[in-house]
Parts: structure tokens; C-alpha cells; sequence
């Protein structure tokens, strides 16, 4: 929760839209604002989101709490952009246009749906937002940097994948499997925290 982690990799949503984004029809005042809304988010949302996606990877690879903080404070700039309430505004309308069938092109309409539930999301309290990014954080970190540990040594995921595969020895398979999953007792308190963070979005969202 994570993208979330995340609901767009890599790339995400900015590049979705990319790829849907249609040309202008003359004369179609809808349609025009629909591309142009399109083309403005990716505008903005691409080089926040390759730079999430840079964070996520570096975080993800070092386990480092640095690297984590930076993809913490990525994340946020996102969410601080699809939270725009302006903006949302302008793209509800749009929707709504879309779900009449006043936008004529089937592209557009679909960029302008994908679009407004990933901002929909977001349109919560600011604050609300942050602790549920920190907390999500908190919890993947915890994921990324547990070892299994098994008779005082620390087993790799690789490791621990590979002898649950070919080891013949039972007693010592249960050990590695019981203890790869030592995990869920660390992140108990702040995964409850974060579905209480969660459900007040919800709340909030209606």
C-alpha cells in the first residue's frame, strides 16, 4: 500500500494515460478539455512518479532508512498532486460528461475514468494522507530488511526459497518456514494501525 504500493509501477498512472491519450476532436468542446486535462496530468504526474519509481527501487534494494525516507517524501508529492482539489473538480465534471456519452472518443473517456478513481483516493485530509504513506512505509521496510533466522544464522528469501524446495530434511524445512514467517508478529501493531488509517479514508471517501 505499498504502489501501495503500488497501484501504478514503474511508471504508473502518468504513463497509462500516456498511452490513451487521443487527439483533440474539432469542434468537440468535451473532448478537447478531456485531452488537454490528460495531457496537463501527465505533464505534472511523469517526472513525480519516475522519481517515485527511482525511490521505490532504491529503497527496495538497499533497505537503507534513508532511501526509505526518500520514498516516503516521493510518495507524498504525488499524493499532494492527485489531491488537488481543483483539479479533481475539473475532472468529476469530465467524468460525468464522459458517463453521458458526451465524450465521443472511447479513449479519452477511458483515461478520464482511470484517472478520476486514482485521484478519487486521494481526496481525503492532507494530513490523513501523510500518515498513511509514513505507516505503509514503516511496513514494507519492515518486509524488505527481515531475514529468517534459523540455529542463530540469517537466512536470505533466496536462501529460504531454496531449501523450502529442496531440502530433504522436514524437521529443518518447518524450522526455515516457521521462521520466514517471523515477520508477521514485527509488523502486527503497525499493519492494525494502518487499516484503521485506511478505513477512516474510506469514511471520509463515503
Amino acid at each position: 500500500m505499498a504502489l501501495d504500493r503500488r497501484n501504478f509501477l514503474i511508471a504508473g498512472g502518468a504513463t497509462v494515460a500516456t498511452s490513451l491519450i487521443p487527439n483533440p476532436m474539432p469542434g468537440a468542446d468535451v473532448n478537447d478539455e478531456a485531452a488537454a486535462f490528460i495531457k496537463d496530468h501527465v505533464a505534472k504526474l511523469r517526472p513525480l512518479e519516475v522519481q517515485g519509481s527511482i525511490a521505490w527501487w532504491n529503497a527496495n534494494t538497499t533497505g537503507k532508512d534513508e532511501d526509505f525516507k526518500k520514498k516516503e517524501d516521493a510518495q507524498n508529492k504525488i499524493d499532494a498532486a492527485l489531491a488537488d482539489k481543483a483539479k479533481f473538480a475539473e475532472l468529476k465534471a469530465l467524468k460525468e460528461a464522459g458517463d453521458k456519452g458526451e465524450i465521443d472518443d472511447k479513449l479519452t473517456a477511458r483515461a478520464i475514468n482511470v484517472l478520476y478513481l486514482q485521484y478519487l483516493e486521494k481526496q481525503v485530509e492532507p494530513d490523513l494522507l501523510k500518515q498513511i504513506t509514513s505507516k505503509a512505509n514503516v511496513v514494507e521496510q519492515a518486509f524488505n530488511v527481515y531475514r529468517a533466522k534459523v540455529d542463530g544464522k540469517e537466512i536470505t528469501d533466496s536462501q529460504v526459497r531454496d531449501i523450502l524446495k529442496n531440502s530433504t530434511d522436514s524437521a529443518y524445512r518447518q524450522k526455515v518456514w516457521e521462521s520466514s514467517k517471523g515477520v508477521g508478529a514485527i509488523v502486527a501493531e503497525d499493519l492494525k494501525a494502518l487499516v484503521k488509517l485506511r478505513n477512516t479514508a474510506a469514511t471520509q471517501l463515503g
